[in-house]
């Protein structure tokens, strides 16, 4: 089950929660679900965790312009990413059978609000 967004009204868009630091911080999202085509090149993750994805849907709620809008310039994100909250992605792991590289990817990013990336080259909209 994806991570509890707020429903605009008249809109297809959500109100997102973000980060910790932050609390009661929204920021406007869209879901919209991705297939993982291949292997990313963010060491941020587990290379287990990132070549267990490939083939797998996953829920994302931040483009990269509403991700951008969010956090500024300070980040230098990559154009075309898409972003989903990490529970969502141990979610699909975890429905996969990838039990494994679900606790990786809860160890290495602990918060309910941390995010996942996934650069243009490497995932295909559902």
């Amino acid at each position: 089950m994806p991570t509890p967004t707020i429903a605009i009204m008249g809109s297809k868009n959500v109100m997102a929660p973000w980060g910790l630091e932050h609390a009661g911080t929204f920021f406007e999202g869209r879901w919209q679900k991705i297939r993982v085509t291949g292997i990313s090149t963010d060491t941020d993750s587990p290379e287990s965790v990132r070549r267990g994805l490939v083939g797998l849907v996953v829920p994302t709620i931040f483009t990269y312009m509403q991700m951008k809008k969010a956090v500024g310039d300070g980040l230098n994100i990559p154009k075309g990413m898409r972003f989903s909250y990490v529970p969502d992605v141990i979610d699909v792991l975890m429905s996969a059978e990838k039990n494994t590289e679900a606790e990786e990817l809860r160890k290495a990013h602990p918060s309910p609000l941390d995010m996942y990336g996934f650069e243009q080259k490497i995932y295909e909209l559902v």
